[in-house]
């Protein structure tokens, strides 16, 4: 008897991840761009966007002997400013402002001489009101 139940259990589970459909607003929209810092240094930024969350990853990539995180920061700050212009839906703005989620994580790749400098942004959906 118990071993029926186990294989209906199991059948269950099975039916249920695959008849589950993930809607298309959790797909990640991943974004990259070539860009210049202040000082004319070439980087890459990388936007991966979760849209049913508002929430995205922004990786600057530069290589290691040019790297100032200064620069990164930066960067991000300005892309991130240009992304809640572009989210506009009819003229209408999506996002207001957003919020930094954790701190900043830095990695470095000696093997390709590559600075990865990434923060964790979450985008909001109404204007801020002043108390």
């Amino acid at each position: 008897m118990k071993k029926i139940f186990c294989v209906l259990a199991v059948f269950l589970c099975v039916g249920a991840v695959l008849a589950a459909q993930i809607p298309e607003n959790l797909n990640v929209v991943k974004i990259e761009e070539d860009g210049k810092t202040e000082n004319g240094l070439p980087y890459t930024i990388t936007i991966e966007y979760l849209p049913a969350t508002g929430e995205a990853f922004f990786t600057v990539t530069i290589n290691q002997s040019m790297f100032n995180q200064a620069d990164a920061m930066i960067a991000i700050r300005d892309r991130a400013m240009k992304f809640i212009e572009e989210t506009q839906e009819n003229g209408v703005r999506k996002y207001y402002h957003y919020v930094y989620r954790g701190a900043d994580s830095t990695k470095y790749d000696g093997a390709k001489k590559k600075v990865y400098y990434t923060s964790r942004i979450r985008f909001l959906e109404k204007q801020a009101t002043a108390y």
